[in-house]
């Protein structure tokens, strides 16, 4: 089975990232898009512009979480990812966005109109990617794990690229990383 090459960036305070650079993973939590570590996508390894704006940015946006942290400065680290085919997931896609989009009106009587936390997205995000680890067993007879993601999350604005932040209504590719075991590097960017 061939692997994906990913690129994304991510966002966080200097003490954070100094921690992750050293031990090469990241604390994997609860976010609107289910549980892991939030990657902006970049689209090359040649060109990290956008997606290290996009980080930088929401770090700076969230920057009072980092407020008691020995260095609470704001840096952005690129990462280097190789995850299976089989244990990619792109929400996006037409077939599997429909079929997410299916599985949340099943659920959406459970769900009411209540606005949810991070952990209830989680749990939503987890129970759907067990159906597909079920769908894939009873088809292949090999049940494995969704590693990495793709879905399209909001992005910050970002004065100087206005346009592209209209034109795609607002978002952003993002890679939720659920699996530390895929990241082939993660490095500090000297933006």
């Amino acid at each position: 089975m061939d692997n994906k090459c990913l690129y994304g960036t991510h966002g966080t305070c200097r003490t954070f990232a100094d921690s992750i650079v050293q031990n090469q993973k990241f604390n994997l939590g609860h976010g609107r898009h289910g549980y892991g570590v939030y990657l902006w996508q970049s689209h090359s390894a040649d060109n990290w512009t956008l997606a290290e704006k996009l980080a930088m940015t929401y770090a700076k946006h969230i920057s009072h979480r980092f407020k008691k942290e020995k260095d609470a400065s704001i840096c952005c680290l690129k990462c280097t990812l190789s995850v299976p085919e089989n244990r990619f997931y792109d929400l996006v896609c037409h077939e599997h966005h429909s079929f997410f989009l299916s599985f949340l009106d099943t659920i959406s009587t459970k769900l009411g109109q209540q606005e949810l936390k991070k952990h209830e997205w989680t749990g939503i995000y987890n129970a759907f990617f067990s159906l597909i680890k079920k769908t894939l067993a009873a088809e292949n007879g090999v049940a494995e794990d969704i590693d990495v993601y793709f879905v399209l999350a909001e992005a910050p604005f970002i004065k100087e690229h206005k346009s592209l932040y209209t034109t795609t209504h607002k978002s952003a590719g993002c890679y939720v990383v659920r699996n530390n075991n895929v990241f082939t590097k993660i490095e500090r960017s000297i933006t």
